[in-house]
């Protein structure tokens, strides 16, 4: 099945994560069912809006990129930018159903590969708008 990354997947995991967060224990989507996550959270816009990515996954299994737009409402996407492998192969996800919105890809990668994500923000009503309020580069190894 072809999942459109741009259709906000409200899975039991997506939803937890979210409620935790709102209620201010920011948690990886799938801690409650995942063996390892990676979190990876943006700076906060002047209007308190932020992103916050995780990576998590069961073992070499069921390994899945969410990316949530959180905090107060500011006009900016919430964006997860993530990659791996020498020459850089990877993807970048987006929520832009606004502050409160969470999107889930499946992203499986073999076990001991080396990847890295920032969660950042963009103005997604101006076509081509560059990252803004990037957070630190998370890297890790899939266990």
């Amino acid at each position: 099945m072809n999942r459109n990354s741009s259709v906000v997947r409200w899975t039991g995991r997506t939803v937890l994560a979210l409620a935790l967060a709102v209620g201010g224990l920011v948690v990886a989507p799938g801690a409650a069912f995942a063996d390892w996550a990676y979190n990876a959270t943006s700076a906060t816009s002047s209007k308190g809006g932020y992103a916050s990515a995780y990576y998590t996954g069961a073992g070499g299994y069921y390994n899945e990129l969410t990316v949530c737009d959180l905090g107060s409402a500011d006009g900016l996407r919430a964006r997860v930018e993530f990659w791996y492998g020498s020459s850089g192969q990877g993807v970048n996800i987006e929520a832009s159903g606004g502050s409160g919105s969470c999107v889930t890809r499946d992203y499986p990668l073999n076990r001991n590969t080396r990847f890295y994500m920032r969660a950042c923000l963009r103005n997604g009503s101006v076509s081509g708008s560059l990252p803004t309020h990037c957070g630190p580069v998370t890297q890790g190894i899939v266990p």
